[in-house]
């Protein structure tokens, strides 16, 4: 409060009841006739003023001594003395709803709302714009309550979506949204406004509500809405259980594992005559189909199995760790089976299978017996029924990759020979040649006394016989010491010849000198009689 002239500002007082507020305002002493009282107030909660002509009446008092019955003492009273009204014009923008009109066309999944409003004194506003809501009318009275829900609030901007006068809005509204067959527009205020309206429109149309959806084959969902009082469900469209339920579980198996679309219409039908059709469109996917694959291996061997192009994946079998990993690592050291769990772009399952035989083990590979030998001579032997053959040691044999060989080892050898079966699979065959040493005995060593070289093929040629040795030197001399022979080998015999020419019967002397094949040497003499 301000004051102007002849008011005590320090003993002004307001004084509140449920419908009035009272402003008590005393005026200075010594007041003299003719003089002006003023001051100026400020109205809160203006907004709350309906619009037009407003009345605050003022009335003045004058404070009296006279004397109290009830105290029998002389007391202050206050007469009315002057009333009179202060009256003002309130004016702000008005603002009324003309009509609202709904539209639900067939095969659309949402509704038109057209609102005609007209407004005054737009200029008025101490806004720049003010909102409307759109409700679902729930208990279908008419009239706005806290227990309509809100579907959305739109603000309209002064001078530039409002002009003074008839305006025409429109606005579309999915049908999900609308869950009454009742709706009511309503002016949402944000300051001061005269002539807030409402409007209420039932809905007396077909509202369509379209779903779909994709699933995999084999797979089920429930289709349909909560059931509610007072509402009549009718499948229209698609085979279910259930033809007057509100909602229905609907399973897809088809064993075409084609590509297929399923469709489903139900018919809910309120008492208030607002009709809503749901519409369903399901595409099944088929179910991919899973590969086999047939992983043959050899006992034992690592094998690499992989996921290939499949991006979402689980491995199943026996010693899987990690069943996210592309390739996996197994050991093939009996027959088993692993699994590939996997989704494909429509999300939908199949399987891979990945059986993994052990080859049997080989029994095509034959190799020799083990042999004996004597030392110096030599055993042939032999493999079958294998591939990629390689001989080892080698040192001793006269081919490494055959399947024949010939062996002349010096003592006990055992040869491994390793290659392929006829699976492919690694196999190793073994046998031993044993080497016989012989004693080195000179006592068995036989030099014929006497030979005759006459042609009659009957002891023509002399020889060393009986004898085990790495190396011999034999040299044979005529009665005058003269060398009429010498051989380095007991295949190399002499025949009666010198320089060519046979020589006279005689006694002739020999020099053998032995070798064993235990390192060991010895020396022989003796004499020969050429005969003829």
């Amino acid at each position: 409060m301000k004051v102007i002239s002849n008011i005590d500002i320090s003993g002004y007082r307001i004084i509140q009841s449920n419908n009035s507020s009272e402003l008590i305002v005393p005026m200075v002493d010594g007041i003299m006739p003719n003089q002006v009282i003023s001051f100026s107030f400020r109205l809160r909660n203006f907004k709350f003023l309906e619009c037009g002509e407003v009345n605050i009446p003022s009335i003045m008092y004058s404070r009296q001594s006279v004397f109290c019955k009830s105290s029998q003492t002389n007391c202050d009273v206050y007469v009315e003395g002057a009333r009179a009204n202060i009256l003002f014009n309130k004016v702000a923008p008005s603002l009324f709803l003309d009509s609202m009109n709904i539209t639900s066309l067939p095969l659309l999944d949402s509704t038109t709302i057209q609102i005609k409003y007209h407004i005054a004194n737009m200029k008025t506003s101490v806004d720049s714009s003010f909102c409307m809501g759109i409700y679902n009318d729930s208990n279908h009275n008419a009239h706005l309550d806290n227990t309509d829900p809100l579907i959305n609030i739109y603000e309209f901007k002064y001078g530039t979506d409002v002009r003074e006068g008839n305006n025409d809005w429109s606005v579309i509204l999915a049908n999900s949204s609308i869950k009454q067959c009742a709706l009511i527009a309503a002016i949402i205020p944000k300051s001061c406004l005269c002539g807030l309206d409402t409007l209420y429109k039932s809905l007396n149309m077909s509202l369509n509500f379209y779903y779909s959806d994709s699933l995999c084959n084999g797979g089920g969902f429930q289709i349909g809405v909560p059931s509610e009082t007072n509402h009549t469900y009718r499948w229209i469209k698609g085979n279910v259980f259930c033809d007057t339920c509100s909602n229905n579980m609907v399973m897809f198996h088809d064993t075409n594992q084609v590509t297929k679309i399923f469709e489903y219409s139900l018919s809910d039908t309120q008492s208030d005559s607002c009709n809503r059709l749901y519409h369903y469109s399901i595409l099944i996917h088929p179910n991919p189909v899973g590969k086999k694959f047939m992983v043959e291996s050899c006992k034992n061997s690592s094998l690499d199995i992989t996921s290939g192009d499949r991006v979402t994946f689980n491995w199943r079998g026996p010693g899987i760790v990690n069943p996210n990993q592309s390739v996996q690592k197994v050991v093939a050291d009996t027959n088993k089976m692993y699994f590939l769990d996997f989704l494909d772009v429509n999300q939908c399952s199949g399987t891979d299978t990945f059986c993994v035989i052990v080859y049997p083990i080989s029994q095509s590979g034959i190799i020799s017996d083990d042999t004996t030998i004597v030392y110096g001579s030599y055993a042939d032997l032999f493999v079958q029924g294998v591939q990629q053959i390689k001989w080892s040691p080698t040192n001793s044999l006269d081919c490494g990759t055959c399947k024949t060989v010939r062996a002349s080892p010096k003592e006990t050898t055992t040869y491994e020979v390793m290659g392929e079966d006829t699976f492919g699979c690694p196999i190793i065959l073994r046998v031993t040649v044993f080497v016989i040493i012989p004693e080195c005995d000179y006592t068995k060593v036989f030099i014929p006394n006497a030979f005759s070289p006459n042609g009659d093929h009957a002891n023509d040629v002399l020889k060393v016989y009986g004898i085990n040795t790495n190396k011999i030197h034999l040299v044979i001399y005529d009665r005058w010491g003269e060398k009429v022979f010498e051989s380095f080998s007991t295949d190399d015999g002499w025949n009666g010849m010198y320089k060519g020419k046979y020589l006279a019967p005689d006694v002739y002397g020999y020099y053998l000198e032995a070798d064993c094949f235990g390192k060991m040497e010895f020396v022989k003499k003796g004499n020969i009689s050429l005969l003829k």
